[in-house]
This record gives C-alpha cells, sequence and structure tokens, in this order.
C-alpha cells in the first residue's frame, strides 16, 4: 500500500483528539506518575553524589549504596512504561473507546510479548553496537597508523573526513532500522501477534517502502515537542524565577513541565505509531474493538 505522510498526520490528529480522554488517564497512571517517581529516585543518587564531590571514594561507595536501588527503579520504570505504551496503543486503536479498566486488562496482556520483543532487539543491539564499535575504533586505529607511518603527527583532514563519513553511515543505519521497527508495538497490541520474531518480521515488511517518510514524520515530530518542551521549560523556570526571587529556578516546576510535555508527546507518538499502522496495514487489521464485544 503505497503510504501518504500527510494523512498518517491527519490521522494521528483525528485520534489524538478523539481518544485524547480516554488515553489521557492511562497516561497519567503509566507516565506521569512513575516520571515524577523515577525523577524523585534519580535526583536522591545525584544528591547522594554531590555530597561526596571531592572524595572517590566516598563517591564509590555511594554509587554501590544506590546502584541496587536505581536499578530495580530503572526495571519497574520501564515495565510500567512499556505496560502504559500497550495500553495507549489498545485504546487509540479500539473502534469504539474503551474504558481505562478495558485498556489496561488488554495492555497487560500484551505486555509480556512486548518485553519479549525488546528482549531480543536488546542482545541484537548490544550484538551490533559491539561490531560497529570494533569496527569504527579499529577505523580509527588504522587511520592514526596511517598518518604516523607517512610521518605525521595526526591524522590529516581526509582521514577524519572518512572518520566522519563512517559516524554518519553508523547513524543513517541505526536510524534506518529504528524506523523499520517502529511499528512492533501495533503489530502485538492490535494485530496480536506474539511471537517477537514474528513482530519484527510484519513491521519490517509493512514499512517497506515508506521507511523514509515515516522517519521524516518521527523527526518532525520530535523536532516539534523539542521546541515545545524547551518553550515551555522557558516560560515555567522564568516564572519561578520572578513567583520566588531566587537567582535560579526550582526543580520541581521543571519536573512539572517535563512531566507535562512527556505525557501529551506520549499520547500523541503513539497516536501517530497507530495511525501509521492503520495505513499500512489496512483496516481489517484494526480490529482490537472486537476484544471488548
Amino acid at each position: 500500500m503505497k503510504f501518504s505522510a500527510s494523512k498518517a498526520l491527519s490521522e494521528s490528529f483525528a485520534i489524538f483528539g478523539g481518544r485524547f480522554a480516554s488515553m489521557l488517564p492511562i497516561a497519567i497512571l503509566f507516565t506521569a506518575i512513575p516520571l515524577i517517581l523515577f525523577m524523585a529516585t534519580f535526583g536522591g543518587v545525584l544528591a547522594g553524589f554531590s555530597q561526596s564531590q571531592g572524595d572517590p571514594a566516598a563517591a564509590m561507595q555511594n554509587f554501590l549504596a544506590m546502584f541496587g536501588t536505581f536499578a530495580l527503579a530503572g526495571i519497574v520504570y520501564a515495565l510500567v512504561r512499556i505496560a502504559g505504551a500497550c495500553a495507549l496503543c489498545v485504546s487509540a486503536a479500539a473502534r469504539e473507546p474503551v474504558t481505562l479498566g478495558e485498556a489496561v486488562s488488554e495492555g497487560l496482556r500484551v505486555t509480556l510479548p512486548m518485553v519479549g520483543v525488546y528482549l531480543v532487539l536488546m542482545v541484537a543491539y548490544i550484538a551490533v553496537t559491539a561490531v560497529l564499535m570494533l569496527t569504527i575504533g579499529a577505523s580509527f586505529i588504522g587511520m592514526m597508523g596511517a598518518g604516523f607511518t607517512s610521518g605525521q603527527t595526526a591524522p590529516g583532514a581526509g582521514s577524519i573526513g572518512t572518520f566522519i563519513l563512517i559516524i554518519c553511515l553508523v547513524l543513517i543505519v541505526l536510524f534506518y532500522l529504528m524506523t523499520k521497527l517502529s511499528l512492533i508495538l501495533p503489530v502485538v497490541a492490535v494485530d496480536k501477534e506474539r511471537s517477537p520474531f514474528a513482530a519484527i518480521s510484519r513491521s519490517w515488511g509493512l514499512t517497506r517502502g515508506a521507511a523514509f517518510k515515516i522517519f521524516l514524520l518521527f523527526m518532525l515530530t520530535g523536532i516539534g515537542a523539542a521546541i515545545i518542551g524547551g518553550v515551555l521549560g522557558g516560560l515555567v523556570g522564568g516564572a519561578s524565577v520572578l513567583a520566588t526571587g531566587a537567582s535560579a529556578a526550582s526543580s520541581w516546576p521543571q519536573v512539572a513541565a517535563s512531566t507535562l510535555t512527556g505525557t501529551l508527546f506520549s499520547i500523541y507518538f503513539i497516536a501517530l505509531i497507530v495511525a501509521i499502522h492503520e495505513q499500512l496495514a489496512g483496516p481489517s487489521a484494526a480490529a482490537i474493538g472486537e476484544t471488548f464485544e
């Protein structure tokens, strides 16, 4: 099916507006509250490090003491966010608005397969990253060695340009893979594909011929979210300074601003990938409403 970026964009806004009332409680429960708790935990870790500045032994002791708590908090946070994304996808793709309980219940059933997908991708990511890092490192060492062999004290402009080109190619490959795998969530939640490998394969197939347009949509969405977040953060920070008379804004207004933009963006991003999925997979794939019949 030929992909239309403008149609996906308009449909994403239609989903965002039409399903906002049912998606907002899910986003608050699985995005806003966990984000605040996680940032509070992270803030405690940073406070512990700041107290031990200038004392490496104390800093290491604080790190080891807090590592378990921070790691556990990170794992729980990741699982909650995955469950929330699944529930948001269920709510966004449903033919009729679903209740919070229905969306969460179906989202939790989808969470385990999604965790399986992420584990497969994590293993693949570690393997690919290791290969890429070894390749980049070997290329850089080779260029350095060639420069020294020719009597140069540093790599020439050509070697630096080649190294930059390699980095750019690696980034292109990574962005391409991210785009090709971007529909895994609706494939699992909407198409009910429970096999991690089959879900990855279906997302790869659905995005065939449309990856570049999808990437541009994601890039524009990310830029827009960054601009909105930056403006909102600046306004909140300025208002905090004016209200308190302090030289620097309090961190909690900034946390509130980040939480608000993060929550709204999570809703819209799910709406966007659902709109892309429905266009590429066809109307028959958007049958999740039958789950609740």
